[in-house]
């Protein structure tokens, strides 16, 4: 099998791309490629920034058989920067955030959004212990008031502007509190770094990728208290939290592979629809040092926002680009259009 999974990843068995700029060597640069078929099959590269549940649909695209069916060997490598490595050609798709491509279009690099992994944020949040108990919070007391709870509070950050500090702003501010003087944010980097400062005390509450607040309830350092698919949030409705994206120039040359790796994607999503078990075992097996609780907990709370097919819809980008003007990171007016920003064109029927 040509993908290479999570667990071997992280053992070193691929490449890792250390800084914007640098070339994904292993790949070899990206070619024109022939029409794929099941007797000459076509191999390309994913490459992603993180290993998170809502990018899973790759791994489930390749167990399930769905790449090999329309002629696609892929590979997933990491990288620190997936639209610079699609910009230098490194690799012909990414897997990541959507908020990312339209700040790449606005920095130069011509990439489309062709499936979309969620429809919704795939952002939780853990609050602290300390936080939840003060205050007698549950997942079900008002949003407004678990936002309060964190008033005078430390939230940790990834980094300066993150789609995890543009959505807390944005939380906050429904409920009131002003981000700049209610709270304070620290800029503590990834999901181990966070888990860590929460035990400490250092921070009451952190927003990230699925499964970073199931992970902070699995070692009792903290509760999940936000999920916001769940809260029905009209102003978040639809948006394409994430998806695979493609320069626009390698599309209009090599349609028929960006054709057959889009069927392969709405095969797999529409598998994960229709088969919980299924996928929980599947991405189970893709995270063997995750526990099955924290594994099934992050599932279950992306399998309601699975689009059908990966398809997306304008009321999703425009509310995309609403939240993304806010936290002052994609001009009010960009074009979020279909055909400029995003197509289903590739995607199956």
């Amino acid at each position: 099998m040509s993908f290479v999974d999570k667990a071997r990843r992280r053992a070193g068995l691929t490449a890792a791309v250390a800084a914007m700029g640098l070339v994904l060597s292993a790949c070899g640069g990206v070619t024109d490629s022939a029409d794929p078929t099941v007797d000459n099959p076509v191999a390309v590269s994913f490459v992603e920034g993180l290993d998170v549940f809502p990018y899973e649909v790759v791994t489930v695209a390749t167990e399930e058989g769905y790449f090999a069916e329309e002629g696609i060997e892929p590979t997933v490598i990491h990288t620190e920067n997936e639209m610079q490595a699609l910009a230098s050609n490194s690799a012909e798709f990414a897997i990541g955030g959507t908020l990312a491509v339209l700040q790449a279009v606005d920095s130069g690099i011509d990439v489309i959004t062709i499936f979309a992994t969620m429809e919704g944020l795939g952002m939780n949040a853990a609050f602290s212990n300390r936080i939840v108990e003060e205050f007698g919070l549950t997942p079900e007391t008002p949003l407004d008031e678990r936002m309060e709870a964190l008033r005078g509070q430390t939230i940790g950050l990834t980094a300066p502007l993150g789609d995890d500090e543009v959505f807390f702003r944005y939380f906050l501010s429904e409920a009131g509190l002003d981000s700049d003087e209610d709270v304070t944010f620290a800029y503590i980097g990834g999901t181990p770094d966070r888990i860590t400062a929460m035990q400490a005390g250092e921070i009451a509450a952190y927003m990230s990728s699925i499964p970073a607040a199931e992970l902070a309830q699995d070692r009792g350092v903290g509760q999940r208290m936000l999920t916001p698919i769940a809260e029905e949030i009209e102003a978040l409705d639809g948006i394409p939290y994430s998806g695979v994206h493609v320069t626009r120039e390698y599309a209009e040359r090599n349609p028929k592979v960006v054709e057959a790796v889009g069927r392969a994607l709405s095969k797999a999503a529409n598998f994960m629809r229709d088969n919980h078990e299924e996928t929980i075992t599947i991405v189970g097996e893709a995270y063997p040092e995750l526990s099955p609780e924290v594994v099934r907990a992050g599932m279950e709370s992306i399998f309601p926002a699975i689009p059908e097919s990966g398809r997306m819809t304008q009321k999703g980008w425009d509310n995309l680009r609403a939240a993304g003007a806010a936290a002052g990171v994609v001009a009010a007016d960009r074009d979020v259009s279909e055909g400029v920003a995003w197509t289903n064109q590739y995607l199956a029927q």
